[in-house]
């Protein structure tokens, strides 16, 4: 089940952002997001327990996926692919002319599978990410 995230689902979010990302984010940026009114957040949860979240936002005719994560235990299953196309759904009534976001150069595995959803490679961003500090894939997909 897909459904907005809530301030409750916090502490469940938080766990499994720290699992999966080197620089996780913080408790008051999740705070912001789901405050902010353009942003969408969402997470899929199956008896209570978190599977995965997908973050972004909408500015001007622009969506941008900002964070996505899915618990390790429940990779290759769709669950991804079913947060991804919520999101692109949720900001359809905006007419987004296109959807972006940036990727690890070094994450083949989240590259692949952002093209298995039609986005590609544009360009990239120099020193984008730290801990470790790495350029990002800027990819796009229209709408």
């Amino acid at each position: 089940m897909i459904k907005e995230m809530l301030l409750k689902d916090l502490p469940q979010v938080l766990t499994l952002e720290k699992q999966i990302f080197s620089n996780p984010w913080t408790k008051e940026v999740f705070k912001k997001i789901i405050e902010n009114k353009k942003s969408y957040i969402l997470n899929n949860a199956k008896n209570s327990q978190l599977l995965g979240y997908i973050c972004g936002w909408l500015e001007s005719n622009i969506c941008t996926v900002a964070n996505l994560a899915i618990d390790e235990k429940y990779h290759r299953k769709g669950l991804g692919t079913q947060l991804v196309k919520h999101l692109m759904q949720a900001c359809k009534s905006e007419e987004p002319s296109h959807f972006y976001l940036e990727v690890r150069e070094s994450n083949e595995k989240a590259i692949k599978f952002y093209k298995t959803l039609a986005f590609s490679i544009i360009g990239k961003r120099k020193n984008y990410y730290s801990k470790p500090k790495e350029d990002a894939c800027l990819m796009v997909r229209a709408q």
